[in-house]
């Protein structure tokens, strides 16, 4: 919410689109309705790159004879691991605005 509530334009693409698919206030869309909604879907999965609910270490174990990364040795059997994170901040994949909110992306 805190994407969609601090970017205006966002705000009122997201309401028109709830507004035009569900007329009747008395019955809650399912979530197969939602799934639908095309613009709803941007903004959700654009928030979760952005700041995802958890970030998981992908943990890997150096092999055996050790290894250099990144100029730093790594004896073998040693767990080692990433963020995804910093994948999805890329400008290479995302553009130069990679850090910005753009479900339009």
């Amino acid at each position: 919410l805190y994407y969609i509530l601090t970017h205006p334009t966002v705000y009122t693409t997201l309401v028109n689109e709830l507004r035009s698919s569900f007329t009747s206030p008395s019955s809650p869309p399912t979530y197969t309705q939602l799934g639908r909604l095309l613009y709803l879907q941007a903004c959700i999965k654009e928030s979760l790159r952005l700041t995802p609910p958890a970030t998981i270490n992908l943990p890997r174990y150096v092999p055996p004879g050790g290894r250099v990364i990144v100029g730093i040795y790594f004896p073998a059997g040693t767990t080692v691991g990433m963020s995804y994170l910093p994948i999805h901040l890329q400008a290479e994949t995302f553009g130069t605005d990679a850090r910005e909110f753009n479900p339009g992306r």
